[in-house]
């Protein structure tokens, strides 16, 4: 005859028990309320299950409670989640379980844990773990988690032997980083931290530090990045930067192979990428993007400049240092911005530029292994006259010449209201009115009122300008025999 004896086992000591009742081999799982407390005695998070891991929603929603306003101190226990707070884990996990894998989806296990046999997805292993750490876009927040709770987390879901770690090259990246950085770079930087798995989570103060620091990084790792898109997720906003070598390999796009992909700068599927997290609004002022904010409680999350950094650094189907071998590189930010100002003053000759360019770059590259041919921080002459052409159109008030030239006449005669002007616009290269510009000034009119009697002369310059029209003074002879223009 059967023993029909139950074994009772209590997995914990909370009003909310999971009683496990063992009739002949035959599990059955009972549980008089909803399960909101089960997890290790020696643990602060709840929702855990010792042989089934963690439940998701669990996790979630204590991610989305952080960060806290200050560390969370040793021994005190984590804020209690309510069924709200639950409910929306779950829809958020279930947003994310849509972008997965059949292989990703096989790590979070759907099991019944209560009574009223509502399956519960769980976090079984590491891979999990980090896994559900790249899908939430507010890198603070899992930063701010993990240094509360990383320690419980790694004993729960025990990460792959030292040996294989990736965080030992997102350590040797943050080494290298804290070296290189500037000292103005170093000062704006709040927090800098290797993952477990692989990646590397900054804190910056504003945009114009993440700015000077993408530059640093490019500098400092032979890489280039590019903007590829921004979204709002989670209340923030997401702008990523992907590695210039990220798209299609050409052949994948045309079907057919190309004797220029192995030297195309773009192309191998390259996964490298940057992605920052900032708040919606101060992201409208820095022009990031525009805050689309979902609900009240979005619009009254706190304001802050602070930026959030998350960098995947690890480059595949390509070796940086190869690329900045053969020159694959662009002009580095901060070299642009030295050749835009140069650019501001009209007689600077590209020669001069690159002679002052260069003793810019040997003082920013001073303390890395650049060489100093590279087109990167080293451009040549003609490099800095196509740049430099680039960005005196660019500070161009108009790109059509008669409106441009009206806007330079009115801003002249807001600031001097006794300066005299005429402006024809004409009616283009082909047609029969030509372009007519006169200027005179009090010194002029005043010159012809006393000399233009007389004798009034007419001269017309040659070949003084680009665009190859004409200049022409008039002039008036004074009493002492001396000419000035009128």
């Amino acid at each position: 005859m059967t023993n029909l004896t139950p074994e009772v086992r209590f997995l914990d000591t909370a009003p909310h028990t999971l009683i496990l009742f063992l009739f002949d081999s035959v599990f059955f799982i009972y549980q008089h309320h909803w399960l909101t407390s089960v997890g290790p005695a020696m643990g602060r998070l709840k929702g855990v299950v010792l042989s089934l891991g963690m439940q998701v929603s669990f996790l979630l929603s204590y991610l989305w409670q952080y960060p806290l306003t200050q560390p969370l101190p040793e021994g005190v226990p984590v804020a209690e989640l309510s069924q709200e707070d639950l409910k929306n884990g779950r829809h958020r996990f279930r947003r994310y379980r849509q972008d997965m894998t059949v292989e990703q989806q096989a790590l979070f296990p759907q099991v019944k844990v209560d009574g009223r046999g509502q399956a519960q997805f769980f976090v079984k292993c590491w891979e999990g773990l980090q896994l559900l750490f790249k899908k939430v876009t507010d890198r603070g927040r899992v930063l701010a988690f993990w240094n509360d709770h990383g320690s419980e987390l790694q004993e729960l879901f025990p990460p792959p032997s030292s040996s294989q770690l990736p965080s030992q090259k997102g350590e040797e990246l943050v080494h290298e980083l804290r070296s290189n950085f500037s000292p103005i770079l170093n000062e704006s930087v709040t927090s800098m931290e290797a993952m477990l798995d692989g990646t590397v989570h900054i804190t910056v103060l504003d945009w114009p530090s993440f700015l000077l620091f993408k530059s640093e990084y490019q500098a400092c790792t032979s890489t280039e990045y590019y903007s590829h898109n921004t979204m709002h997720r989670g209340g923030m906003t997401v702008k990523h930067f992907y590695c210039r070598r990220g798209g299609k390999t050409p052949w994948e796009i045309d079907g057919d192979v190309s004797s220029e992909c192995g030297r195309s700068i773009k192309g191998c599927g390259c996964t490298a990428n940057i992605k920052t997290v900032l708040h919606p609004l101060y992201a409208k002022e820095m022009n990031v993007g525009s805050p689309k904010l979902q609900n009240d409680k979005e619009a009254d999350k706190a304001y802050s400049t602070a930026v959030h950094i998350c960098i995947q650094a690890e480059h595949t189907g390509h070796n940086p240092d190869d690329d900045r071998d053969v020159n694959m590189l662009s002009t580095d930010d901060r070299v642009k911005n030295q050749i835009r100002e140069y650019a501001k003053s009209p007689n600077l000759t590209a020669q001069y530029v690159k002679t002052e360019v260069h003793k810019f770059s040997e003082k920013l590259v001073e303390n890395l292994q650049i060489p100093r041919n590279s087109t990167q921080f080293f451009p040549n002459e003609p490099t800095i006259k196509k740049l430099m052409k680039q960005f005196r159109e660019h500070l161009r008030r108009d790109p059509h010449d008669h409106i441009a030239v009206q806007k330079l006449i009115d801003q002249d005669v807001a600031a001097n209201p006794e300066h005299k002007w005429h402006f024809r616009a004409g009616d283009g290269p082909a047609g029969t009115v030509p372009m007519l510009l006169v200027h005179q000034t009090p010194f002029q009119r005043e010159m012809l009122a006393k000399y233009g009697g007389t004798i009034v002369g007419m001269d017309a310059t040659y070949r003084t300008n680009q665009w190859g029209l004409p200049m022409i003074l008039v002039v008036v002879a004074s009493v002492q025999g001396s000419v000035g223009a009128i």
